[in-house]
């Protein structure tokens, strides 16, 4: 087997579909059901007017069936988990412009959302039956709905862009397509003589395009995964396990290559931090969530204001480009430079570093970009590295 796809890196890609699911009878399951046409209609028939299915519809559905078990399989399968991994493969929805516009323009205030105008009838019911499978329940008196569990801004925007309900997964973990890889890189002057950061690493797809143009050794990541950082150090890689958003920043790379977590607008806080690693000039090239170009929140309108200062530029990635990766999110490209600044003031910014919670600045500027502390729930840690 080619090292690549060693036992290790297997586990740790099935680890972004459930925790319980690598090397288990319930992930074998899982293979089995897919891969069924016969299955896979039964459960599409199976499921609700918001997507999902039931527990007692997945184990109906066992007991139908015949479900082949491979002979790695271990432990028992587990139907709680079959009925979460298929509630995550809900198919698109579809729905009139005249809703898409109403789900953009919803107003927020903290748990409640409210209709930007009074809709016809059949378009209140369409809005009104996804909020109500988003978590949101209509409470009279205030003329809203109220999400009691959830942050209603995420999961609404998360269904804008993807058309189906989709549960956030453990990590946020969606590795990146080859063909995506490239083209994030394209354009990119690295040379043999370059030094990168990829900060959330996963198993390693960017940095292994990196590595066909420099030495293995002048590319470090970061990795929150034990199981990922194992395979990255398989494969020759300077890994550093833990929160990336935990570390004090040191200027040392030319480039960093990204692939942040996206839910709870995790990537902006990602690619902040990630830019305080660039010496002046470094360039950063990032995926990230296409919320971005809709969304009117201070905190993205500040970001995006802060990336047209520095002359950055998004570009926008096919639909479905990550599907082989798990999800139907859709997503952008961005890339940006650092600033050439004095490096005495790098230096002196450095000696400034506190742990206070960061607040976006009232004006966005590179040098409040470099200024901004990374948040006080993080135990920064110091990195040495191995260049």
């Amino acid at each position: 087997m080619n090292e690549t796809y060693s036992k290790e890196y297997l586990s740790a890609i099935q680890e972004i579909t459930h925790p319980d699911h690598t090397l288990s009878a319930t992930w074998s399951a899982i293979l089995t059901m897919e891969n069924s046409a016969d299955i896979y209609h039964l459960i599409q028939s199976k499921r609700r007017i918001d997507g999902t299915i039931s527990k007692a519809d997945i184990e109906l559905i066992q007991s139908k069936c015949r479900i082949d078990i491979d002979e790695w399989a271990l432990g028992k399968v587990d139907a709680s988990c079959l009925q979460e991994y298929f509630n995550d493969d809900i198919e698109e929805v579809h729905i009139f412009d005249s809703v898409m516009y109403s789900l953009k323009n919803l107003s927020y205030d903290g748990q409640m959302v409210r209709l930007p105008m009074q809709l016809e009838r059949k378009d209140y019911e369409t809005v009104n039956t996804i909020l109500n499978a988003l978590g949101g329940k209509w409470n009279k008196s205030a003329k809203g709905h109220v999400f009691k569990e959830h942050d209603p801004e995420e999961v609404i925007a998360d269904f804008i862009l993807t058309g189906k309900l989709e549960k956030p997964k453990k990590f946020g973990f969606f590795p990146t397509p080859p063909a995506i890889g490239r083209e994030l890189l394209a354009d990119l002057p690295i040379n043999e003589d370059s030094i990168i950061l990829e900060p959330e690493a996963g198993t390693g797809n960017l940095a292994k395009l990196c590595a066909e143009i420099v030495d293995i050794s002048q590319i470090h990541c970061f990795e929150i995964q034990k199981k990922n950082c194992d395979v990255l150090r398989n494969l020759g890689f300077n890994v550093t396990e833990g929160d990336f958003l935990q570390q004090i920043p040191v200027p040392f790379a030319d480039f960093v290559v990204m692939n942040p977590p996206f839910e709870q607008q995790r990537d902006l806080d990602h690619v902040l931090h990630a830019l305080k690693f660039l010496k002046p000039g470094g360039e950063l090239r990032a995926i990230m969530s296409a919320s971005l170009l809709f969304r009117t929140n201070r905190k993205i309108l500040e970001f995006k204001a802060l990336i047209e200062s520095m002359n950055g530029s998004f570009i926008e990635n096919p639909a479905n480009a990550f599907k082989e990766s798990g999800t139907l999110v859709r997503t952008i490209r961005l890339s940006v430079k650092v600033p050439l600044i004095e490096n005495a003031h790098a230096v002196e910014v450095l000696k400034r570093f506190t742990t206070q919670e960061p607040v976006l600045s009232e004006v966005a500027s590179p040098g409040n970009l470099i200024d901004r502390p990374v948040p006080a729930r993080h135990e920064v840690k110091q990195v040495e590295f191995a260049f």
